[in-house]
C-alpha cells in the first residue's frame, strides 16, 4: 500500500505534473481485494463548470474555489458551454493555485463520446494521443490529470481502442505517470470485460452509485475486486440538480439519514474503501425541489469530513 492521499496533498506546492503521487498507486504486481488500512479516505466533487460565476451567465454565484480544504479531487464537469466563457481562464489564473493551495488535486472529466472522437492512429502510435489530450485538456490549465467518464459496457474492438488510450495516458498520468497525477476510471457500471483492460493504470473507480440502495455497493465492489485493491474504489452520490433533472434523491433531508451519509460510513467487507465523492457540488446543499441558484453552503461536504476524521 502506498501512502494516504491527504499527506501527499500536505507537500503539494507546485501545479500540475509536479505534486505528489495520490493514494490509490498500484500496478499489476499490487494488491487486490479488500484492504484493512487506506490512511485517510478521500473527498471529490465534481463541479458543473455551467454553474460558475467565472462563466458570466446571468444569477450564477458559486465559484469553484470555495471548495473547501478536506476537498482532496475537484473534477472540471464541462457540459454546457462554458468553454466558450472567461470560466477556464479563472480556472487557470485563480481557481487552482487556490485549491492547491489547499491541497485539492484537479482533473477534467471527458465523456465516452470524446473517447470515441479519438480515431486509431494507422501507424499506431498512442502516445501522441495520449499527448495531444494532455495538451487540450491538462496542461493550459494546470490541472493534474484526468477523468474518463463511461457509463456503457465497453467491448470488442472499441476496448481494446480505448485501453490503448489509458495506456498510452498511464505514461505521464496516474500510479504509472508522473507524481501528483490522476488518471480516474468513472462510471455507473459494473466492472466489465474492459475494465481489466485498464485496472492497473487507474488512480480510482469512481462509482457513479446515485439513487442506489447502500446495500447494492458490496455487489458491485465485488466485480471490481479481483483487479484493484478497495482503497481505490470510491461511491459517488449525486446533489440536487435545478429543475429536477435528476430524482435521485441521495441529500434528502435529515443529513444523518440520507443516502450520500450512508456512503460516506459504508466500508466493504473485510475492508477499507478509498473515500467518497459528490456530484454536482456546486448545489450543496440544496434541498429536492429547491431550483434557486445561490452559492454552495457545503454543509454536506462538512458532513462527510467528520465521518472521514478530517474535522
Amino acid at each position: 500500500m502506498l501512502v494516504s492521499l491527504l499527506p501527499a496533498l500536505a507537500l503539494l506546492a507546485s501545479p500540475a505534473l509536479g505534486a505528489p503521487t495520490p493514494r490509490g498507486s498500484s500496478n499489476s504486481s499490487g494488491p487486490v481485494g479488500p484492504q484493512s488500512s487506506c490512511g485517510t479516505e478521500i473527498y471529490g466533487a465534481y463541479w458543473r463548470t455551467w454553474n460558475d460565476a467565472a462563466t458570466g451567465f446571468q444569477g450564477k454565484e458559486a465559484r469553484m474555489d470555495s471548495l473547501p480544504k478536506g476537498t482532496d479531487v475537484a473534477l472540471v464537469f464541462e457540459a454546457e458551454g462554458a468553454e466558450d466563457t472567461p470560466y477556464y481562464s479563472v480556472l487557470r489564473d485563480e481557481y487552482v493555485p487556490k485549491l492547491h493551495a489547499q491541497g485539492t488535486l484537479l482533473a477534467r472529466s471527458i465523456g465516452t463520446e470524446g473517447l470515441r472522437a479519438i480515431q486509431a492512429p494507422a501507424d499506431g502510435n498512442y502516445d501522441k494521443i495520449a499527448q495531444d489530450l494532455i495538451a487540450k485538456f491538462v496542461t493550459p490549465w494546470g490541472l493534474d490529470g484526468l477523468d474518463f467518464d463511461i457509463e456503457e459496457r465497453i467491448d470488442g474492438e472499441e476496448a481494446e481502442h480505448f485501453s490503448k488510450i489509458f495506456h498510452a495516458l498511464s505514461k505521464y498520468l496516474g500510479p504509472k505517470g508522473k507524481e501528483g497525477t490522476l488518471l480516474i476510471y468513472d462510471t455507473n457500471q459494473d466492472a466489465d470485460r474492459f475494465f481489466p483492460l485498464i485496472a492497473d493504470v487507474v488512480s480510482f473507480v469512481f462509482l457513479q452509485a446515485y439513487g442506489r440502495d447502500v446495500g447494492r455497493l458490496q455487489s458491485t465492489w465485488d466485480t471490481f475486486s479481483p483487479y484493484i485493491d478497495s482503497c481505490r474504489f470510491v461511491p459517488g452520490f449525486s446533489f440536487y440538480e435545478e429543475q429536477g433533472t435528476n430524482g435521485w434523491h441521495d441529500t434528502e433531508r435529515p443529513l444523518n439519514t440520507s443516502r450520500a451519509l450512508a456512503y460516506a460510513e459504508w466500508q466493504p467487507e473485510g475492508g477499507k474503501k478509498g473515500g467518497v465523492f459528490g456530484y454536482a457540488a456546486d448545489r450543496d446543499w440544496k434541498a429536492d425541489g429547491d431550483d434557486t441558484i445561490s452559492a454552495p453552503t457545503y454543509e454536506v461536504a462538512h458532513a462527510i469530513f467528520h465521518v472521514q476524521s478530517k474535522e
